[in-house]
């Protein structure tokens, strides 16, 4: 059985261009090759939603990743696939969810970054509300 691939150009964060496949589904083609291009697939849907800041699309997408890997690995693909191509989308979905990763731990590292100030901040508003002396005010009645 012949697999038709398309080609589409992928950046990633560091502006390297890896090659990403789309695939035309076909119901007679092999289950491992659907398996595999579903984890493509997802990697590439992951990415998007890193670019766009969809952070519930990545966690949806990125829940899917294991059940879509344990069934790459129960099926198997055919030996009419190119090993080249299965060993070609592997590698870059790989590629994509490394570059996503490293996205993530950036963004994680500027949250906390973003935190720590924000504590800081808290800090010394108490420490400033602390050291503040209450205003003594005027009395109304002069008798006192």
């Amino acid at each position: 059985m012949s697999v038709e691939h398309t080609a589409k150009v992928v950046t990633d964060e560091a502006g390297q261009q890896g090659r990403g496949f789309a695939q035309q589904t076909r119901p007679e083609q092999d289950a491992g090759m659907r398996a595999l291009l579903r984890l493509s697939q997802l990697s590439d849907e992951i990415q998007d939603a890193l670019q766009r800041g969809d952070m519930v699309i990545v966690d949806r997408a990125a829940g899917l990743l294991a059940p879509a890997l344990e069934e790459w690995y129960r099926v198997g693909t055919e030996e009419s696939v190119p090993p080249t191509t299965v060993t070609a989308i592997a590698d870059q979905t790989c590629r994509t969810l490394a570059a996503c990763t490293a996205h993530l731990e950036r963004e994680m590292v500027k949250i906390d970054l973003e935190m720590r100030s924000l504590r800081r901040g808290k800090r010394l508003i108490a420490v400033v509300k602390d050291r503040r002396t209450p205003s003594k005010g005027r009395r109304l009645d002069s008798n006192h």
